[in-house]
């Protein structure tokens, strides 16, 4: 942990250990799924870039920008980035020997963060929690997570709220799936349970 990791595509990411996990710090962006096939379309490599036609397929870019993908990662639906599995701790789309954290992992990064005399409850519905965690584990903050507020695409149709919010998928399933969210300027972490077709921001952790 705290070494470049380079996935099937190439990408490189770097990963930094917070307490007792070792997470991606930077957002997956990769194309293809773990057999090798793209994620969009099914076929082999080298997979197309970002695009208008991209609506609900499974990996988008921000306002179909592949360079958004680039500098903030891509924007996956829950069932891409779960790779069609609905076990919790998948690997899903994340590199071999990484997985899609479950909400009960991410529930053990906030609560690293959490300052003294702060709640964090790992069952909480729709509100945040977990004080000072939303501010440390942005961009910038002290834990070096470096949550970038890259926004989503609701539904697979509209991009929104980048530059002020980033919501991150767990493996967990739920009415959709569990997720968090960070907000700008806000120091606590939201927890919710969003729809499996909105497409969102996805951090991988290392198998332990």
């Amino acid at each position: 942990c705290g070494e470049i990791l380079t996935d099937r595509d190439s990408y490189e990411y770097t990963t930094v250990r917070i307490g007792t996990q070792c997470w991606m710090a930077t957002s997956l962006r990769t194309k293809t799924k773990a057999d090798g096939t793209c994620i969009n379309d099914g076929g082999t490599p080298p997979c197309a870039d970002a695009s208008s036609s991209d609506n609900n397929k499974g990996r988008s870019c921000y306002d179909d920008s592949e360079g958004r993908c680039e500098v903030e990662g891509a924007l996956y639906t829950w069932d891409a980035a779960m790779d069609g599995s609905v076990t919790e701790g998948a690997q899903g789309l994340c590199p071999d020997g990484w997985h899609v954290p479950s909400d009960a992992e991410w529930h053990t990064l906030e609560l690293s963060q959490t300052g003294e005399g702060q709640t964090c409850d790992g069952s909480r519905v729709d509100t945040l929690d977990c004080t000072p965690a939303g501010e440390s584990l942005q961009q910038f903050g002290s834990s070096q997570f470096e949550a970038l507020l890259a926004g989503r695409r609701t539904g697979g149709k509209t991009f929104e709220e980048r530059g002020n919010r980033v919501w991150f998928w767990t493996s967990t399933a739920g009415t959709g799936a569990q997720t968090r969210r960070f907000d700008s300027l806000q120091t606590a972490v939201y927890r919710l349970d969003i729809t499996a077709t909105e497409s969102l921001s996805l951090r991988c952790v290392m198998d332990e």
